[in-house]
């Protein structure tokens, strides 16, 4: 059995790496938050669910799953979630502030025991 979780938008899967674009604001407000799904794909449960964010710079992304808002930054810091039965999935909301430069960017890593 195996443990694989994926990041979705609507049916259409996020690809690892890929680009997940949020909006854009004026620099010091709010993007409009962008919905989207991490679902169990694997034939196994994902139970012991750790999340991190990898700000990027300037940073600004803000990710809440579950309802748990994600503030861990490493695995040594990662934010424990609800565990995933398989097929099922929790919603994840996504929202950014605007940077004075660039665009605020983040990756979002997590793992299972």
């Amino acid at each position: 059995m195996t443990a694989e979780m994926q990041l979705r938008q609507g049916a259409t899967p996020v690809p690892n790496g890929t680009t997940f674009l949020i909006g854009e604001a004026n620099p010091g407000t709010l993007t409009p938050s962008v919905t989207a799904e991490l679902r169990n794909t694997g034939t196994a449960a994902l139970a012991g669910l750790r999340l991190w964010l990898v700000q990027g710079t300037p940073g600004g992304v803000r990710v809440t799953v579950a309802g748990v808002p994600i503030t861990g930054t490493t695995l040594a810091t990662a934010t424990a979630v609800p565990d995933l039965a398989v097929g099922a999935a929790h919603v994840v909301i996504m929202d950014g502030t605007g940077p004075a430069s660039g665009r605020a960017t983040a990756r979002l890593q997590g793992v299972s025991d």
